[in-house]
């Protein structure tokens, strides 16, 4: 998959269900729906039935959490990968593979859509666009580094520099946690959750030391601070807790019984949609830096990866819920849909004001981001997907691994 948020690739093996592909769907369209309230302008939105009226306005102006949905996606992927590679080659091969597929599954559609913005913004401009100056740090995924940056050419493309600092960390956790499992399940067990916790220890540790230089310097983000790897590697480890979990079910050493998939997707997902409603109601502790600051993302995080884990194990309401056709489809094209979303419904909006008919703005914004999406995934993502091995084989052999 792609967490990208995103980026994993949607590998098979590693006791992979199309399940995991169809999950990215919701987190890219989840985000996606959050960005064009934003852009239409917050409001409370309502959904009336015979006997029912819901607030549903948490699920739209807190639709962000798609991120940690791809984040925790990620961490639950790439540590059952990686695991599993380490016990059937050797460590230093394995770990330059993994790199080097990260590259190729991330750099192709972005640098891409890069390559577009930049062409249509000089022809609209007459003139190369300013943000050609931040060219340079996003070429090497360092966007999100300086405040200027990182909203410069693309709002989402902050996920990418937290997505490459993991990938450069997991190989190391990994290899620790691999070293544990050799010893015993137990052993692996200790070692993970000993991860999570070090995870939270250094989030915590993090954002309680931003929310200081806060108050001590107003002009320093919040926003901005709490977009970095240190503030975000909780939900990150809360994937790969999970992915240690599925392993011991694989192998028989936890029971579940009947049903365990459907309860966790569903108990998970209502999880994230009640932590929805607590943001919603109290986005200003948030923001203030209390304790809603340094457990939100955490608590979230849990729920992503019980619903994930739930969805690894392919039951009947994983299947129908992710698994059907049309969540595999724009599940695999997630990625670019991330990419192009946010673009797409920014002109849409210069062209057609939402405030001249919010429906009509909404309907053209998904269409032009849904085409977008799409020909980015068909005419980038698919034909480097299918020339990747090929791809990695000859640059592996020219490095001599």
């Amino acid at each position: 998959m792609t967490a990208v948020p995103g980026v994993p690739s949607s590998p098979r093996g590693s006791g992979y269900v199309d399940g995991l592909t169809g999950v990215r769907a919701l987190a890219a369209l989840w985000v996606f729906a959050h960005h064009l309230n934003a852009i239409v302008g917050p409001r409370v939105v309502r959904i009336s039935l015979p006997g029912i009226d819901v607030d549903v306005t948490p699920l739209l102006t807190c639709g962000w959490v798609g991120v940690d949905i791809f984040f925790v996606l990620s961490g639950f992927l790439l540590t059952r990968q990686l695991l599993d590679a380490c016990e059937s080659g050797d460590a230093r091969g394995v770990n330059r593979r993994f790199l080097l597929h990260r590259v190729l599954r991330v750099y192709p559609a972005y640098l891409a859509q890069i390559a577009v913005l930049a062409a249509l913004a000089w022809v609209a401009a007459g003139a190369p666009p300013a943000w050609l100056r931040h060219l340079p740090l996003h070429l090497v995924m360092l966007q999100s580094v300086t405040p200027a940056s990182e909203p410069a050419i693309n709002g989402v493309y902050w996920t990418l520099t937290a997505e490459f600092w993991f990938y450069l960390l997991l190989p190391f956790v990994v290899a620790a946690l691999h070293a544990a499992a050799r010893r015993s399940e137990a052993a692996l067990g200790r070692r993970a959750l000993a991860v999570y916790l070090g995870a939270i220890l250094l989030m915590v540790a993090y954002r309680g030391a931003t929310v200081r230089a806060a108050a001590a310097d107003p002009a320093l983000s919040l926003e901005w601070t709490s977009r970095q790897l240190p503030a975000t590697i909780d939900v990150f480890a809360a994937g790969m807790l999970a992915a240690v979990g599925s392993r011991f079910i694989a192998r028989g050493a936890i029971a579940l019984p009947r049903g365990a998939s459907g309860a966790m997707l569903a108990g998970g997902l209502a999880g994230i949609v009640w932590m929805l409603y607590v943001m919603h109601e109290r986005f200003r502790e948030f923001w203030a830096g209390g304790a809603l600051f340094l457990s939100w993302h955490a608590v979230t995080a849990l729920f992503a990866a019980l619903m994930i884990l739930g969805i690894s194990l392919d039951g009947r309401l994983s299947r129908a819920a992710f698994a059907n056709a049309p969540a595999r489809y724009l599940g695999e094209a997630s990625y670019s849909i991330y990419l192009w979303h946010l673009p797409a419904a920014l002109w849409v909006a210069t062209v057609l004001p939402p405030a001249s008919g919010e429906a009509r703005y909404v309907a053209a914004a998904f269409a032009a981001a849904l085409l977008a999406s799409l020909a980015s995934y068909h005419a980038v993502e698919r034909p480097v997907l299918r020339r990747r091995g090929l791809v990695e084989r000859r640059l592996l052999g020219l490095a001599g691994g």
